[in-house]
């Protein structure tokens, strides 16, 4: 192969043997400062495949291999890894023998537009691990920025990607706790704040192998008081890991002074160091939970009752019941505005028709009033209200289980409350329209505040649920605050709360 002609070139092209024996084919990158504008790569990149057409593809039959795309994208060759992807997309997520990809070679060497352009041409690239199982969202993570083009690498990776802050790698760490533990607090403050936005928030209490949080990992290496600050909002300050310690207990063992004031504005109660020795006499609050006979009681059998139920309901059954119901709360209300046999009517024109209420407000007929006779009425409302308001209990609970649905189902409560004043308008008031008026609207709304209820429950203890989110974290910080530091003993029982998280966690497959 000829010698690269670019202008700006100061010495001969070197030559890189990207493919081990027994290929001897050969694919050249230069050494100017080009970024193969020129096509030089290119153009010689195509003459290698005219020698030998098969050598991209024997390169990606090797399952460890150092491709020509490691080696252009090292050397920030942006064009002629865009054009070897085009090719050969596959070689994107080959890994070399030292356990990295492409992706994974351009952002350690800081090639900003050279990772930025592998990572759209295939954002999966961003997830993929290499050794340790770290991804180049890690990588990007872990690199103290010298400028402002770090963070401008690992925002791209994110806006690319954003799963890829999800990736854990093998010491179940995510970014976050990388870019912690190697004291980048610029990037570490980018990924809480990006957390934050994207609504993954629970990431932030993800332990990791120790069961440290992001808020333990940053107790022990960081000492920006932004980030600091921002994790006691996002994250249980009381929340132990595998040792049994505390971000208080690892801040003050690492005398990390500033850690400490933010922990203890936050709410941390104070303690002192404790030896880094494995909790292993303690059980678990798991193990706590199934070794006293909770299942038995009734909270617990009313929950898992409710959650098995909600559980099984298919997006195929919940449309099917919701269609039936509608249906049915559609034609119980049209009941009301239009009853058999129709209303009574006042005579004259509309502009009279108060007058005529006034004359007629004491006779037998009123206008308005049903014709249907009371012997009728009192077989046919309470059943057709009942059907309505059973079919609206349906909607309710059948319903997904979102905050945002709350709107929805105030508006279900709204229409009850225009069905019950229709009826009592146009029907013969008594003593049984009132008990019927009672226990419908009783009904209706212990049922909205039950499932009102059970949204704040839910945020309580599940941390997927992004509109309440942190409902949890300041429930158990203020708690903190206010009683300071208590430990419960091992024989002591758990409180109502305590047994109501444990089994969610447990009939939801994930244990503590």
């Amino acid at each position: 192969m000829s010698l690269c002609h670019c202008e700006t070139a100061a010495e001969p092209r070197r030559e890189m043997a990207l493919a081990p024996a027994p290929f001897t084919a050969t694919i050249k990158i230069c050494d100017c400062d080009c970024d193969c504008d020129c096509g030089c790569c290119i153009e010689q990149l195509y003459s290698t495949i005219a020698d030998e057409p098969n050598q991209l593809k024997k390169l990606d039959a090797i399952q460890f291999i150092q491709t020509p795309l490691h080696d252009a994208a090292a050397a920030g060759r942006t064009t002629l890894v865009v054009e070897i992807m085009n090719l050969m997309p596959a070689l994107g997520k080959k890994l070399n023998t030292e356990g990295l990809s492409p992706l994974h070679m351009a952002v350690s060497k800081g090639r900003v537009d050279t990772a930025l352009a592998l990572a759209a041409l295939d954002k999966q690239l961003v997830c993929v691990k290499g050794k340790g199982g770290l991804t180049p969202l890690h990588y990007a993570a872990a690199a103290r920025p010298s400028d402002d083009k770090a963070l401008e690498l690992l925002a791209g990776l994110l806006a690319e990607c954003p799963d890829a802050i999800c990736v854990l790698n093998n010491r179940k760490q995510s970014a976050l706790h990388v870019a912690l533990e190697n004291q980048n607090d610029d990037a570490a403050l980018l990924l809480v704040n990006w957390l934050v936005i994207v609504a993954k928030e629970s990431l932030l209490s993800t332990g990791d192998v120790h069961g440290n949080t992001s808020l333990h990992v940053a107790a022990h290496y960081c000492g920006q008081k932004d980030v600091l600050k921002s994790l006691t909002k996002l994250v249980i300050v009381k929340k132990e890991n595998n040792y049994g310690e505390t971000p208080m207990d690892v801040a003050i063992h690492h005398e990390n002074h500033d850690a400490v004031s933010m922990l203890t504005k936050a709410g941390a109660p104070a303690t002192t160091a404790k030896p880094h020795i494995p909790r292993s006499s303690k059980p678990s609050l798991m193990v706590r939970y199934l070794r006293k006979p909770y299942a038995d009681k009734w909270p617990e059998m009313l929950t898992r009752a409710y959650y098995f139920i909600t559980k099984e309901l298919t997006m195929d059954m919940r449309n099917t019941i919701l269609v039936v119901a509608v249906l049915i709360a559609t034609a119980t209300y049209q009941g009301v505005l239009q009853p058999p046999g129709g209303v009574y009517s006042a005579e004259g024109a509309p502009d009279r028709l108060v007058r005529a209420r006034r004359v007629l407000g004491d006779a037998k007929h009123p206008p308005g009033r049903m014709v249907m006779g009371t012997i009728k009425y009192s077989y046919f409302m309470p059943t057709n209200t009942l059907a309505f308001i059973s079919s609206t209990l349906i909607i309710i609970f059948v319903l997904p289980d979102r905050a945002f649905i709350m709107i929805l189902q105030a508006c279900l409560i709204f229409m009850c409350v225009s069905y019950l004043l229709a009826l009592n308008f146009i029907s013969y008031y008594n003593s049984f329209s009132k008990i019927l008026d009672i226990v419908c609207g009783c009904t209706l709304g212990v049922a909205f505040l039950l499932k009102l209820g059970y949204y704040f429950v839910m945020a309580y203890y599940n941390e997927d649920e992004w509109l309440l989110r942190r409902l949890g974290v300041i429930v158990s910080n203020r708690k903190a605050w206010a009683e300071g530091k208590s430990k419960k003993q091992d024989g002591e029982e758990m409180s109502i709360v305590g047994r109501m998280r444990q089994q969610y966690l447990l009939i939801s497959k994930r244990p503590a």
